[in-house]
């Protein structure tokens, strides 16, 4: 993957199985940002055009993959590259902190847990800009889906309830670890986990991020 550095800005992910508290961070990290003074874009993927594809509608309403995995792996990669160019590297070149609820990891993680080598999602994703940071929410599985069912209380897709279907993602995130992630338990208390990722965002982002509050 490439260099996030395209301009003065910067790219923080935020990744984790579904229930983790990534969105909850995202929001908290936004507020802090705009609070220093940097702007802050705050988007996420997949996009709407990836969820509202006949295809892949189709796919989370019977776990049926149209054409096979393999076409959603290169849906999910097309949508990716698409939204990089029209939203993620003009933000960055503007000198905005990007906040991406879901990156690349994601569909690494997702589309092992459906069975594809993660090395093909790779292939097909190669040359994606990598992010400044990688916060990785760590939550067990069944905090999960208590925290899924209390939320909503019902599932989003046939897949999500399948016995061990969020396992296999769970370890799919295991194996796309690099080394932009921070690694987090996400059972600690919201605001313990707002700290230690604000300490990571004012030491990586001191060149964009005016920080009159150290």
């Amino acid at each position: 993957m490439g260099n996030t550095t395209a301009g003065k800005g910067a790219l923080v992910a935020f990744c984790g199985i579904d229930g983790c508290g990534k969105t909850t961070q995202l929001r908290l990290a936004e507020a802090w940002l705009a609070e220093r003074g940097q702007t802050v874009v705050c988007t996420r993927q997949p996009t709407d055009f990836y969820r509202s594809h006949p295809t892949v509608r189709r796919y989370f309403r019977t776990n049926v993959a149209e054409g096979g995995m393999l076409n959603l792996v290169r849906l999910s990669a097309s949508d990716r590259r698409r939204h990089i160019l029209e939203v993620i590297e003009p933000a960055l070149a503007a000198g905005s902190v990007v906040l991406c609820d879901r990156y690349y990891y994601s569909a690494e993680a997702f589309f092992f847990a459906r069975g594809i080598d993660p090395e093909v999602v790779r292939e097909h994703n190669r040359g994606v800009p990598k992010p400044l940071l990688t916060v990785y929410l760590d939550v067990p599985t069944r905090v999960c889906r208590e925290r899924i069912l209390r939320r909503d209380g019902k599932w989003s897709s046939v897949e999500e309830q399948e016995a061990g279907f969020l396992d296999k993602v769970r370890a799919g995130f295991e194996g796309a670890d690099d080394e932009t992630f921070l690694k987090l338990d996400g059972r600690q208390r919201i605001a313990a986990l707002h700290r230690q990722i604000t300490n990571h965002l004012r030491a990586g982002i001191s060149d964009t991020c005016s920080d009159p509050n150290p």
